[in-house]
């Protein structure tokens, strides 16, 4: 029996073309670069432009969160 070697890095490439490639990789970090900012700012704009009290950004974060992740969770 002989076992043969895998010679990949554990990745599976989405496009044939080495540039376009490249460009589907980003670090962990840059995700969260994104996310933050608008998790921090969007409640504080929608209460300062459209008056939304505390309770009500709350409930509509909460819910938007777990809305997301059953969606992901269901499309996965």
């Amino acid at each position: 029996m002989k076992i043969e070697k895998i010679h990949n890095k554990g990745q599976a490439r989405i496009v044939h073309n080495q540039y376009l490639e490249y460009l589907t990789k980003t670090h962990p970090l840059v995700i969260w670069g994104m996310y933050i900012p608008m998790i921090v700012l969007l409640p504080i704009y929608a209460a300062h432009r459209f008056y939304f009290q505390d309770w009500l950004l709350a409930a509509l974060f909460l819910s938007g969160l777990f809305s997301w992740t059953l969606f992901e969770y269901v499309i996965h």
